[in-house]
């Protein structure tokens, strides 16, 4: 994952929140190019990463993921409901 690859290099994950990350994901990396190959159709106009419902997803960065103790972050889509659940019920969640 794209975010694991920036915190191997950087020490830490990219800034939150969505359009935040879009915008660092798109910069060039360590090696000079950039870290996500983010197509334009998934962005929004605000610069926001949208999921498959067209809904911008929610980047959350320096968050305890569960069962840890470190800081880490969630990156979810909103599911099929459209309700912010923080990553549960029927969000569709990725979180480290």
């Amino acid at each position: 994952m794209v975010l694991k690859l920036y915190q191997t290099d950087f020490g830490v994950y990219p800034p939150g929140p969505n359009a935040a990350l879009v915008r660092t994901l798109q910069t060039a990396g360590q090696k000079g190019s950039p870290y996500g190959g983010i197509l334009l159709e998934h962005v929004a106009p605000s610069g926001e990463l949208l999921d498959r419902w067209q809904r911008p997803f929610v980047y959350k960065v320096g968050v305890k993921v569960r069962g840890g103790s470190a800081l880490g972050f969630r990156l979810y889509s909103l599911g099929p409901n459209g309700a912010d659940e923080n990553g549960e019920g029927d969000d569709i969640s990725v979180e480290n």
